[in-house]
């Protein structure tokens, strides 16, 4: 026989019609379950493998496991599993890695894990906090997310209890369960704070302190105002504030204005952090205006940070308005900020107009900031036109600076052409002994076993 294709909920009415035929007749259901095609064919095997779990989980396992059909056979194991955890959840969970995982792209709760441990966690969350202390790695982070539900119910019961007990867990449960109380814990924000506030520094206070930090920001920019304040002075030092914040950016790219928009809002402890992480992040797409970034650079202190922090300004700038970033850098009363954002002002305008950054870098004077200019340039140019970059190079007056540009160059073009590398090497304008050290690693380059030419 076979069923209709699928019609909004019909999926989930094949499947329990199946389930309640096969509780008077497990066994016969699930052999005519077998025999069925068509779209829904496995929703109906699916709900006959659920009836027969409930009855007898062993059984129903090793009728699923001798399926011949790979699809019948996974679903039916899928539903048998699930089943099977809200009933002897240690079992299930010894079994979850033998079955596909079924997920259906970064869905959550599509990942049979994720079902599994939800079963699972939801009729002995101890139990099932035992198998993951021994068993750790086995469940990815999207499934462990499973846990969320089970947790909050054990929140809502006790909180400074569920949460005391979880400080004792190993330091990756911690890092877990932190995770999942600040997600799915938010209704119990002023609780959890409350706990937090009376916490010192711990593994797992610190984590679910940024959880809920980046939770709070999602949700009630209020709430999170109220939570930095109320952190200690050493739960809010600048380590632990950039530790935050990074936090809060990781995996993501946000447009300018909207980061803008999110410090503009937050603590001034928690904002500071927050430009830092933004302006010296390798990942930050940096779509949108810049120029109200110059300002928020005075929210860093001297240092490294802001170095790096206004080499991407003038990079990110220059690539939209090189004139205006040229005028910025240019004004700069550093000699050494000034000579960095000139390198960093030639990269950005390279990335966009290689041939106006040239002709802008050839009309300054000779000096520490040309060079850094044509060093910056040549760290663009280099992989598309490595002979123009060895030229550039060439030009350098800083031996240091001359000799990185120049194996940056060669080091592309030994990646095209090993020999024609080596020939160009002869003629660099490099010492006998820069050249004598630059050959293993052009060598290294053109056999693809190194980064080419990067000192």
């Amino acid at each position: 026989s076979q069923l209709p294709p699928p019609e909004n909920s019909m999926i989930s009415h094949i499947r329990d019609a199946c389930r309640l035929a096969a509780e008077r007749d497990p066994e016969g259901a699930a052999r005519e379950a077998v025999k069925l095609t068509g779209t829904n064919s496995l929703e109906a095997l699916a709900g006959a493998a659920a009836a027969w779990a409930d009855r007898d989980p062993r059984t129903a396992w090793a009728w699923a496991d001798a399926l011949e059909d790979a699809g019948q056979k996974s679903a039916a194991l899928r539903e048998v599993l699930k089943r099977w955890a809200a009933a002897d959840p240690v079992t299930a969970l010894e079994k979850v890695n033998l079955v596909p995982s079924g997920a259906e792209g970064n869905v959550a709760n599509s990942d049979l894990g994720y079902q599994v441990l939800e079963a699972a966690a939801g009729k002995d969350l101890e139990a099932t906090l035992d198998w993951l202390r021994v068993n750790p790695a086995k469940l990815g982070m999207q499934s462990l997310s499973g846990l969320q539900g089970p947790m909050v119910r054990r929140l809502e019961t006790d909180v400074a209890g569920t949460l005391n007990q979880f400080m004792s867990e190993p330091l990756q449960i911690q890092s877990l369960l932190a995770s999942c109380l600040a997600t799915a814990g938010f209704s119990r924000f002023q609780e959890l704070n409350d706990w937090l506030a009376a916490q010192g520094s711990s593994h797992f206070a610190d984590e679910l302190r940024q959880g809920m930090v980046k939770a709070a920001l999602a949700h009630d920019t209020g709430l999170l105002a109220d939570m930095v304040s109320a952190m200690t002075p050493a739960q809010k030092t600048p380590e632990k504030m950039k530790a935050i914040a990074d936090s809060l950016l990781a995996g993501s790219a946000p447009e300018l204005d909207y980061l803008g928009n999110i410090i503009s809002k937050a603590p001034p402890e928690l904002a500071s952090a927050l430009v830092e992480s933004a302006l010296t992040s390798e990942t930050q797409s940096w779509s949108g205006d810049v120029v109200p970034w110059v300002a928020r650079l005075d929210q860093l202190p001297l240092g490294e940070a802001r170095s790096k922090a206004t080499d991407t300004i003038a990079a990110a700038w220059a690539a939209a308005d090189p004139a205006a970033a040229a005028r910025w850098v240019e004004a700069m009363t550093d000699d050494t900020a000034r000579a960095r954002g000139m390198g960093a002002v030639a990269a950005g305008w390279a990335g966009a107009d290689s041939y106006e950054a040239s002709r802008w870098i050839t009309g300054l004077p000779a000096g520490h900031e040309r060079d850094a200019a044509a060093k910056g340039l040549v760290s663009v140019i280099a992989a598309v036109d490595p002979d123009a970059a060895l030229i550039w190079a060439g030009s350098i007056v800083d031996a240091e600076a001359r000799l990185a540009s120049v194996s940056l160059a060669l080091g592309e073009w030994a990646r095209r052409d090993g020999d024609q590398a080596m020939r160009k090497l002869e003629t660099a304008p490099l010492s006998s002994a820069e050249k004598t050290a630059l050959r293993p690693v052009l060598e290294a380059a053109a056999a693809g076993r190194a980064e080419p030419g990067r000192r």
